[in-house]
C-alpha cells in the first residue's frame, strides 16, 4: 500500500478543500465545491469550477522505507 498525499486547494471564490491524489497526478484546475452549499456537490447541484491553487496539506510528511538509519552521522 502506498501513501497518497493530501493537497489543500483554494479557489478564487474562497472555497477551501482537501483532495487526496498521487504526486504524479496533475493538480486540479477547477474548484469541485458546490456554488450553493460550499460542500462537495450533491445530485442536482453545480460545481463552482473557478480556478484553484494547490499546496501541500499539513498531513504530508517524509516516510522512511526500510526502518530507521543504523548509523548516526558525525560519530
Amino acid at each position: 500500500m502506498s501513501s497518497v498525499p493530501t493537497y489543500d486547494y483554494k479557489c478564487e471564490r474562497g472555497h477551501y478543500f482537501e483532495w487526496y491524489q498521487p504526486m504524479n497526478e496533475a493538480p486540479l484546475a477547477k474548484c469541485i465545491m458546490s456554488t450553493t452549499s460550499g460542500q462537495v456537490p450533491a445530485d442536482g447541484e453545480d460545481a463552482c469550477e473557478a480556478p484553484v491553487v494547490r499546496a501541500i496539506g499539513p498531513g504530508a510528511g517524509v516516510i522512511w522505507k526500510g526502518g530507521p538509519p543504523t548509523r548516526r552521522f558525525g560519530k
